[in-house]
């Protein structure tokens, strides 16, 4: 079992906010207690000064080069609940993410989209999620995700191609976020996705909107 762990926060100008700090602290000490493995070694490293998907990649490169085990990545604004790490490290999974709301109009959509639909607009709802929770579904699967909190094997970057993150902009006004094109890389390797629905982390914007 993995044993070895990078936490890396995305930042563009070392900015992150301080509950995310604290709920990062406070879910490695639940973890080195609680986890289903001991983590021998944890590695942390706060990637700034680039854009997210330059920051993903740098932290991809980071984590390969440390020959780290799992990459957990938070994003600056993400609230992890105290056990978030305990339960990822426990699904033992190549990609297990955390869920949030998008913090939009609408404050009960997360971004993580069902499996086997077409196109990326039919994303679970953060009520749905905590209902499957609720019934013992702990680990649904997920076509698209974002990565603002998302324990990942460093063996899938070995798999997949480099950059692992692009963000695309299209002629339409469209755009791929650099988080759905690694979930789409992901795919095509055949590298599952899933959603931990005991997972529900906090997203800040004008304050702290919960899933």
């Amino acid at each position: 079992m993995a044993n070895s762990l990078m936490v890396s926060v995305p930042t563009f100008d070392r900015s992150i906010k301080a509950a995310c700090a604290e709920a990062i602290g406070n879910a490695i000490e639940h973890a080195e207690v609680n986890a289903p493995c001991e983590l021998e070694r944890v590695v942390h490293r706060y990637v700034s000064g680039y854009d997210v998907a330059r920051a993903r990649n740098e932290m991809a490169r980071a984590a390969l080069d440390e020959q780290v085990d799992l990459l957990w990545m938070v994003d600056s604004d993400v609230v992890v609940p105290p056990d978030a790490l305990t339960l990822l490290l426990s699904a033992q999974l190549d990609v297990c993410m955390g869920f949030y709301v998008r913090g939009t109009d609408d404050g009960d959509l997360t971004s993580f989209v069902r499996p086997g639909t077409v196109g990326n607009d039919d994303c679970y709802r953060a009520s749905e999620l905590r209902e499957l929770r609720d019934k013992g579904v702990h680990l649904v699967g997920a076509k698209r995700g974002g990565m603002g909190c998302a324990l990942i094997s460093t063996s899938v970057f070995r798999r997949l191609k480099r950059p692992w993150f692009v963000f695309r902009d299209y002629v339409d006004g469209s755009g791929l976020g650099e988080d759905y094109h690694f979930c789409a890389a992901c795919a095509e390797r055949g590298i599952k996705l899933c959603v931990d629905t005991r997972v529900g982390c906090g997203h800040i914007h004008d304050r702290i909107l919960e899933a």
